[in-house]
């Protein structure tokens, strides 16, 4: 990948699971790491499955290989969000990370 894609400043965050006073669960998200990144529109659609919506990809996000990124994490660019739907196979020996995405709206 070309460093010359890499035009966006994106926050990878993950779920931080905890408890408050009450003992009611709590969850917030916490920066894991902040990368550039290239990010590509993709044709997503909303189809129904079992009378259930369901949605497929929206972006495609490439960032430099980042261990530990998995699909339980987000991207935020600017005020958008994008959870993380896949983590694609890097083909380039370790130093790229396709990630297949979904926008919040």
């Amino acid at each position: 990948m070309q460093s010359g894609k890499l035009r966006n400043r994106v926050r990878i965050e993950h779920i931080i699971r905890s408890v408050d006073e009450n003992g009611q669960p709590v969850e917030s998200w916490a920066t894991f790491a902040t990368r550039w990144a290239d990010i590509r529109n993709v044709a997503g659609k909303e189809f129904y499955a079992q009378d259930k919506p369901n949605m497929l990809a929206t972006h495609n996000i490439f960032i430099r290989w980042t261990d530990g990124v998995d699909e339980t994490m987000r991207i935020v660019w600017d005020s958008r969000t994008f959870n993380i739907i896949h983590v694609g196979e890097d083909r380039t020996h370790g130093k790229n990370m396709p990630l297949v995405c979904m926008e919040n709206k």
